[in-house]
Formats: structure tokens, sequence, C-alpha cells
């Protein structure tokens, strides 16, 4: 993904939280303000198409696995395996 340098005026409140996000997420205050453009993008706009289809495979994969998967089996194993911690 190619970058292009934008300056961004913030007030003094959003440059502080930018740089709080920035400490507890461990990445720059430029990374929070991209995260947040994706965000607010897919809020307003909506999930943009190719991130749909991903999402829709990824649903369908799970159903497919899960399809196969006896529940009962599955949660008696579970039990056992709590049961031996």
């Amino acid at each position: 993904m190619s970058m292009h340098r934008t300056t961004l005026m913030l007030d003094a409140p959003s440059r502080a939280a930018s740089k709080r996000l920035a400490q507890k997420l461990g990445v720059s205050p430029s990374e929070v303000m991209r995260r947040a453009l994706q965000l607010l993008q897919a809020e307003v706009l909506g999930v943009p198409e190719e991130d749909r289809k991903r999402r829709v495979a990824a649903f369908e994969k799970l159903v497919e696995l899960s399809s196969k998967l006896d529940a009962a089996k599955e949660l008696k194993r579970l039990k056992r395996e709590r049961a031996e911690w």
C-alpha cells in the first residue's frame, strides 16, 4: 500500500486521544487515524464490497465446518478437558 503525506489539524483533545490510543494499541498516531477513518467509513458508507465478500466467504466456511461437527460430542469433550485442568 502506498502512503501519501497529509497534514491534519487536530485540537488538543483529539491529539491527546490519538496519542493515548496509539500507546494502548502499540501503533503510531497515524495508524490510529487510518483505523479510525476505516471504521467511520464502514459506519457511514457501509462495508466495502471486497470486505463484504471476504466476510461472507469466511462465514460460509464456518457454516461448512460446523455442519460436520457433532455439537453434543464436542461439548462432552470440552467438559472432559476442562475437568482435567
